[in-house]
């Protein structure tokens, strides 16, 4: 009787163990002009019975958006784009939520470093590139394996021009999106560039108006000492103006009086 207890325990533990699958992994990861990227996993889940789905439901109130919580309780569950969690920025905060009725597992969060690296600067343009350390985690015996379960969506500024030439063949680029799904490849490499704008920023705009402002400041300076030395000739000259034109309107006023009589 204990013997069949035991298997039972055993078998119970192993079906626990195996009791969510992952059906699809889709990755989304926004990088920004700088090259730092913000990433949300979406995890669509499949559970052996109705048990072990409300069980997950409760499990996601307890740990809430605690990651090492998550990370205890599920061996699937872990950032695909972080070694550990100190390469996780604490702003903005990680977000972990599920939807019951897509059964959706969402974690979304920041890295600290740059996605991203800049190689080089240029008066028109900035040039990026995302290697094969971004996809370690993809990595199987020094070939990048993405299986057909999962999708990498990477969004790159709208201002950018990729690089096709340098995309393995089936990475579909869609606007300013790559996505990569099904590859098998030695090196995954992905260069662009950021146009940069034409127009001046607001900050170039300040400096501006504090170029012209350093440089007229001293002129207006030098007018008002003018005008102050001279006030009393520009006086006299403002008093004979008035009493000039003051007179001529007055001549008009008398010879049209004239014409009326």
């Amino acid at each position: 009787m204990k013997r069949i207890i035991l298997i039972l325990a055993l078998l119970f533990l192993s079906l626990s163990v195996n009791a969510v699958e992952i059906n699809q992994l889709t990755i989304n990861i926004a990088v920004d002009n700088q090259g730092f990227a913000n990433i949300v996993e979406n995890y669509d889940l499949q559970f052996i019975s109705p048990f072990e789905e409300a069980d997950f439901a409760n499990k996601t109130i307890e740990n809430s958006s605690s990651l090492q919580a998550w990370q205890a309780d599920y061996d699937f569950f872990y950032p695909r784009f972080a070694q550990n969690i100190t390469e996780i920025s604490p702003t903005p905060p990680i977000k972990i939520s599920f939807n019951n009725e897509a059964n959706r597992l969402t974690f979304e969060y920041s890295l600290r470093e740059r996605f991203a690296t800049l190689t080089s600067e240029e008066q028109r343009s900035d040039f990026f590139i995302i290697n094969n350390k971004q996809l370690a985690i993809f990595l199987d015996t020094s070939i990048i394996v993405i299986p057909e379960n999962n999708t990498v969506r990477i969004n790159i500024p709208q201002n950018s021009e990729i690089d096709t030439s340098k995309l393995p063949e089936k990475a579909v680029v869609s606007g300013n999106t790559i996505i990569l799904s099904g590859i098998r490849s030695n090196s995954i490499s992905i260069e662009y560039r950021v146009m940069k704008p034409i127009a001046p920023t607001s900050g170039e705009l300040i400096q501006g108006l504090s170029g012209i402002y350093v440089i007229l400041a001293p002129i207006l300076i030098v007018l008002l000492v003018f005008a102050y030395i001279k006030r009393n000739e520009l006086e006299e000259k403002i008093e004979t103006y008035l009493v000039k034109h003051s007179e001529m309107k007055t001549r008009k006023e008398e010879e049209i009086d004239v014409e009326l009589d």
